[in-house]
């Protein structure tokens, strides 16, 4: 759910999807179609527009706010915030130009892939939209002045005390991890996004490479 990293035209936050053109040459979005639902393809339909014209190696910002009436990037359907298809059709309403299975996000975080144009894809808990795939290891917003609130980790984290929770970017609760002089192994865990927290509610947000 979107409610501070990016607003459309309107200034209103809403969900949103970003194309990147990996070519060098422009292409239109325009008489494409995009579906939520793998059974009715034609779904959305983009009107031709000079508007949808993605420049070679750049982005654009597709707004799934189901209000068309604000203009060409805005489309008919919402996205579900417990994940969902994705799928993107060529004019004849037939032809799968691409399509992704989106897993369920926390509030303004992401999921794309792992640099512009890569294979795999991954989540991010500092969203780049309109701005290339690149996770960011230091995040401005400090906790007790002290710790990233956002860390990239692929082994360890830092964090205080000696035990803390382990909860996955759907909220579950994986268990508990003893630590010693505030280094956590994490290296059992999957790829992914989580949270760590301490018995007295002090949090870490990090993602395991």
């Amino acid at each position: 759910m979107n409610t501070q990293t990016v607003s459309d035209e309107g200034g209103e936050f809403c969900s949103w999807i970003e194309v990147f053109n990996l070519s060098q040459t422009a292409f239109s979005l325009s008489t494409l179609y995009l579906s939520d639902d793998n059974l009715n393809l034609t779904k959305h339909r983009f009107p031709v527009s000079n508007n949808l014209l993605v420049n070679g190696a750049e982005h654009m910002m597709i707004w799934a706010d189901g209000d068309t009436a604000q203009g060409p990037a805005h489309i008919s359907f919402f996205l579900s915030p417990s994940g969902g298809w994705l799928f993107m059709s060529a004019p004849d309403g037939v032809t799968v130009v691409d399509s992704i299975q989106y897993p369920a996000m926390t509030i303004d975080e992401s999921y794309g892939r792992n640099g512009d144009g890569n294979a795999s894809w991954i989540m991010f808990p500092t969203p780049t939209p309109n701005a290339p795939n690149i996770l960011s290891s230091v995040d401005n917003d400090l906790r007790d002045g002290r710790l990233p609130r956002h860390q990239v980790v692929s082994n360890r984290i830092h964090f205080y005390g000696s035990e803390v929770e382990i909860i996955d970017w759907a909220g579950r609760r994986i268990g508990t991890i003893s630590g010693r002089d505030g280094v956590f192994d994490v290296s059992s865990l999957p790829s992914g996004s989580y949270i760590a927290r301490t018995e007295d509610g002090k949090h870490l947000r990090f993602m395991k490479m």
